[in-house]
């Protein structure tokens, strides 16, 4: 599919297959689909360009203004230089975060997102979901919403097939850093909950867990009460996470792992106090992205992403188009190319504007 910006820049020259965009209808299609990503839209769907790089005013996107900034990925540079001079770039897939961003609440999904999300879904445009949700409930309340798309879970630790469970990527801790994190949470009187790739019981937690009470609660017969030494030593760990804790412990947590993994600190929206989530130290979200772009011979350096947290960093920083929600965590808004308003006010319904569906 093909989104405005300029004429899109060539995919770089390999020995491999040519990339292609996904057929969301038929994957094995032979068609090649491309959305095109504009700047502005119109009600009627025509593309409007905001001149000399002013953002686009009225009641959509606003746009933050000329190129993209922070640390951007070079693979991605000619496609953020057409976007920053008025032009259009190709978009081979969508790729969005869940909370903050596709909703505020699963529960509560604006109207105006349900109605775009369903068009988006039946588009040829592939969507694509990275989330530090484990696969459980980031499968339950898309399945709520009447989809069941690829989807990156645990920050880019596992990327499957909703739909049908298969596999396209696994990342994890090798048992020397797993070890390392453990020893890290508990010299700070932490007990995480500890993430493995078991679809019977993928949460295994200590007799004593720290994360709060109804997160402990909502993964029901999934969790497992484990010796988590134990449990780093022989199973493969994904993830660790601990949600609801005190802020300055979350802090000191995440400080003392900078260096032996990526920490994650962040509000927790569900359970109040605030959440660290784990990642190996070279993992990120964009991990589960770019093997879902190989496996389905997309271009990665044609990804357009919508993220609101610190998790989102590294996939914002790598995608040609950079969407992020006006009330996001400063790191991620400091990368936006597009800031839609909050998930709370249906914001995510503003990527309708951005993506021009047609067949080329």
């Amino acid at each position: 599919m093909r989104a405005p910006w300029g004429d899109a820049a060539a995919s770089t020259a390999s020995s491999s297959p040519t990339p292609r965009s996904h057929d969301m209808a038929n994957p094995a299609s032979s068609a090649r689909r491309c959305a095109r990503a504009t700047r502005g839209g119109t009600s009627d769907g025509s593309i409007t360009r905001p001149s000399h790089g002013a953002p686009v005013r009225g009641n959509r996107v606003r746009h933050s203004g000329g190129a993209a900034r922070g640390n951007r990925s070079a693979a991605t540079a000619p496609r953020r230089e057409e976007w920053a001079a008025g032009g259009h770039v190709d978009v081979a897939a969508v790729v969005t975060d869940l909370d903050g961003t596709l909703w505020h609440e699963p529960s509560t999904v604006h109207p105006r997102t349900r109605s775009a999300l369903a068009r988006l879904s039946a588009s040829p445009v592939p969507v694509l979901v990275a989330t530090g949700r484990r696969v459980h409930s980031t499968r339950a309340p898309l399945a709520a919403l009447g989809v069941a798309p690829p989807a990156v879970v645990l920050n880019g630790a596992l990327g499957l097939d909703l739909a049908t469970g298969e596999r396209f990527h696994q990342g994890g801790f090798t048992r020397g850093d797993a070890v390392v994190v453990l020893d890290v949470f508990h010299a700070h009187g932490v007990h995480p909950c500890v993430y493995v790739d078991d679809d019977t019981h993928p949460v295994r937690v200590s007799a004593t867990p720290s994360t709060h009470p109804e997160h402990l609660a909502d993964f029901g017969a999934h969790a497992r009460v484990s010796d988590l030494h134990d449990v780093v030593g022989d199973a493969p760990v994904l993830a660790f996470g601990v949600l609801g804790i005190d802020r300055a412990l979350a802090e000191a947590v995440g400080n003392a792992l900078h260096g032996v993994a990526t920490p994650h600190v962040d509000r927790a929206r569900d359970y109040g106090g605030f959440t660290v989530t784990v990642a190996p130290a070279t993992g990120s979200k964009w991990d589960g992205v770019a093997a879902y772009c190989a496996h389905h011979e997309l271009d990665p350096a044609q990804v357009l992403a919508i993220g609101d947290g610190p998790n989102d960093v590294e996939m914002l920083a790598a995608a040609a188009v950079a969407v992020v929600p006006a009330d996001a965590h400063p790191s991620a808004l400091a990368l936006a190319d597009h800031v839609v308003a909050p998930a709370a006010d249906g914001g995510w319904a503003e990527l309708l504007d951005l993506l021009d569906i047609d067949t080329c």
